[in-house]
């Protein structure tokens, strides 16, 4: 019944064939005993039922778990003999590691949360990154990492005898940050980062100082001067680094439930940051973002779909209908119903995120 189970949810995705022969130069057959599906157009294997030998049961590509001895190739766990429920789950979730670049080997998260959750141990939340791709911020990479940076910073609290400086150096960042939101319109047109308002941005980060001290505050503070020191001259993978400082500063001074809760809004900041990115990318109009629910890869695994519940307390998905960039909006249900069928799947995530 498992095995009618798999196969029964392998064929009901789209595009999805089951593999006759093996990628071997002698090109036999795949043995009978092995049950391979396979994402068409990609050419790429999801998900692998076994009969026979040492693991007998379900493949298929995630994160973490046993590794599978049966499939080579990246994320092959085995997941062995599981009920239907079961089944379905890791089977979706497979099919879309599967649509990522490199079957999802690639980095799956942007790189200054990857960094924090590399010092978290056991405090990371689940659903990172809305179960989608590792974030990439389009066209305001610099921008996001700074106000990451300075975001982190007041997430910490500085000792006593630091206070003083670390509320002077966070003013003066706020104030660099109202300037630059302000800025924005003139910086994107065609030029922009030539004219007077870079000059603006440029000018403001020479007068920045940075604060002195090696404590989580300090350092986060100095990691968010450093970054805005980058936006005037385009220095986007200085700033990322610099935004990762602040991350691992501030993981390193919050520990157990804060230190969750911290990683958590953190990601939720950077999808926010990069939907945004999107929006002004596409030239969507500007809408207030409270939370990302859901986030869908396209054939290549780079993120091309958001599903958002925007502050006005509607939900918005931004997606490319047809040829054309669009952000449709309504309920959550109409807007779970647009999601492409290839993307169905998040569905799970998206309505387990909207009740946090």
């Amino acid at each position: 019944m498992t095995l009618q189970a798999f196969t029964k949810t392998c064929v009901a995705l789209p595009k999805v064939i089951r593999a006759r022969w093996s990628l071997g130069k002698d090109r036999r057959n795949i043995p009978s005993d092995k049950h391979v599906y396979r994402i068409d157009k990609l050419d790429r294997d999801f998900a692998v039922w076994m009969t026979k030998g040492d693991q007998i049961g379900l493949h298929v590509r995630a994160t973490s778990g046993t590794k599978s001895t049966a499939m080579k190739g990246p994320n092959w766990v085995y997941a062995g003999d599981v009920d239907t429920a079961a089944i379905k789950k890791l089977v979706e979730a497979s099919y879309q590691i599967s649509q990522q670049r490199g079957g999802g080997s690639a980095p799956a998260l942007f790189s200054p949360l990857a960094r924090g959750v590399a010092l978290a141990g056991t405090n990371v939340p689940p659903d990172l990154h809305a179960g989608g791709p590792a974030a990439k911020i389009i066209g305001q990479e610099g921008p996001a990492a700074f106000r990451i940076a300075l975001w982190s910073a007041k997430q910490t609290k500085p000792a006593k005898t630091e206070a003083a400086a670390f509320k002077k150096s966070l003013a003066e960042l706020d104030r660099a940050d109202a300037l630059y939101r302000e800025l924005l319109p003139q910086l994107m047109q065609k030029g922009g980062r030539m004219g007077k308002a870079n000059d603006k941005v440029g000018k403001t980060a020479d007068a920045l100082k940075e604060p002195k001290g090696e404590s989580a505050p300090l350092v986060a503070a100095r990691a968010a001067v450093i970054a805005f020191d980058c936006l005037s001259g385009g220095y986007n993978e200085r700033a990322v680094k610099a935004s990762g400082d602040a991350v691992e500063a501030t993981v390193r001074a919050l520990s157990g439930a804060a230190q969750k809760n911290y990683l958590r809004d953190l990601d939720d900041l950077i999808l926010i940051e990069e939907m945004a990115a999107m929006m002004l990318e596409k030239k969507q109009e500007s809408r207030a973002i409270e939370r990302v629910l859901w986030r869908g890869a396209d054939a290549k695994g780079t993120p091309a779909l958001w599903l958002a519940r925007l502050e006005t307390g509607r939900y918005g998905l931004l997606w490319k209908l047809g040829g054309r960039w669009t952000l449709s909006t309504g309920t959550r249900d109409e807007m779970l119903a647009t999601i492409p069928d290839a993307h169905l799947s998040g569905m799970e995530i998206a309505v387990r995120r909207d009740k946090e």
